[in-house]
């Protein structure tokens, strides 16, 4: 198994979006994403599905997950028809620690008789210097031919330095 990158945008100013395309076929994608970070604090990181480029906003995101924590018990996360998907289901900040990484592996997104899913592994920390990290997988219930990703702060932006990288896994 290997990778070849598709698309890559490292952020050299806060934006309120970050997208990676260039989904083609049937093949499993895998995407990263290093020092994602609001620019005002207490926000939560989510993405959506790109259908020619644009991101899907409709409530057909379902999503499920496990949360660990250094400095408090386990915690389950989930939501249905949804419409975004959240990646770091705590809030992230403007301390200097305050970072999402992540790695997503997408399935049949190029496939208009299915449905779209995805599952993530990611690592944080918040203000005080505690770990957490999320295992979850999630589903994009419509059959609409993906080719791509955006990421986005619940509100405000995504701090400059933060990169998202499309890699196809082949």
């Amino acid at each position: 198994m290997g990778l070849a990158q598709v698309d890559s945008t490292t952020l050299s100013s806060a934006a309120s979006t970050a997208t990676v395309t260039g989904i083609d076929d049937g093949s499993v994608y895998m995407v990263t994403y290093l020092n994602a970070q609001p620019t005002t604090d207490s926000k939560y990181l989510n993405c959506r599905f790109t259908v020619g480029g644009t991101a899907q906003t409709q409530s057909t995101y379902s999503w499920a997950g496990r949360k660990f924590k250094t400095y408090s018990a386990f915690q389950s996360q989930h939501a249905g028809n949804t419409n975004l998907m959240r990646l770091v289901d705590e809030n992230l900040g403007t301390a200097t620690q305050e970072l999402a990484h992540g790695i997503l592996y997408i399935y049949k997104a190029n496939d208009s008789s299915q449905s779209t899913f995805m599952s993530q592994k990611n690592v944080a920390r918040d203000a005080g210097g505690n770990l957490m990290n999320v295992f979850g997988g999630y589903n994009y219930t419509t059959t609409n031919e993906v080719d791509g990703i955006s990421f986005f702060m619940e509100s405000g932006n995504i701090d400059a330095g933060a990169t998202f990288t499309l890699y196809k896994v082949i």
